[in-house]
C-alpha cells in the first residue's frame, strides 16, 4: 500500500506489517507468523472441545464465552493495534489458550 509506518488514521500498523515481513520472533529464532498460526490451531482444538463437551459441563459454554472476549482471533485484526507487537498478541492469546487446556486437563478431557 506504500503507506509510511506509523501512518495517522487511527492504526499504527505495526503488527501487521511485522507480520507480513514475517519478522522472527528475538527469544525462540521462529517464524512470527508461524508461532501466531501454532496458537490460533490450539485455541480451535481447544474451542471446539470445549462446545462438544459442553453437553455434559454446561459452564464450559460462559468460559468459553468470557475467553472468547479477549482473545484476538483473525477476525478481530482489527483490533490488533491494542497490543504493542505481534509478538505480544501471540503471547497474549497463548495465555488464554494455556487456560481453555487447563480446564479441560482438570476435567479430564485432554492429556
Amino acid at each position: 500500500m506504500n503507506a509510511v509506518i506509523p501512518n495517522r488514521d487511527g492504526g499504527s500498523g505495526q503488527i501487521l506489517y511485522s507480520a507480513i515481513l514475517n519478522q522472527e520472533n528475538e527469544s525462540s529464532g521462529s517464524s512470527i507468523i508461524l508461532e501466531f498460526n501454532r496458537v490460533l490451531a490450539r485455541y480451535i482444538l481447544a474451542e471446539a472441545k470445549l462446545m462438544i463437551n459442553s453437553v455434559e459441563y454446561p459452564f464450559l459454554n460462559r468460559i468459553m464465552m468470557d475467553l472468547e472476549r479477549v482473545f484476538y482471533s483473525l477476525n478481530r485484526n482489527m483490533e490488533w493495534k491494542k497490543m504493542e507487537s505481534i509478538d505480544a498478541l501471540t503471547k497474549h492469546n497463548e495465555q488464554i489458550v494455556i487456560t481453555i487446556e487447563k480446564n479441560l486437563q482438570d476435567l479430564k478431557l485432554i492429556e
